[in-house]
């Protein structure tokens, strides 16, 4: 649960941030955003 509950705050914290940044922020939040569109694709499949 602990584990859970800090990838949810990694990803809030990477998602919350402005447009502003690198391309290797943009790049992070564009990976972020993909594994993220798959879980819940696998979410809906169970």
């Amino acid at each position: 649960m602990r584990e859970l509950s800090e990838i949810g705050w990694l990803y809030g914290k990477v998602m919350d941030e402005g447009e502003d940044g690198g391309p290797v922020k943009k790049a992070l939040k564009l990976a972020v955003r993909e594994e993220m569109s798959e879980y819940y694709r696998w979410l809906a499949v169970i």
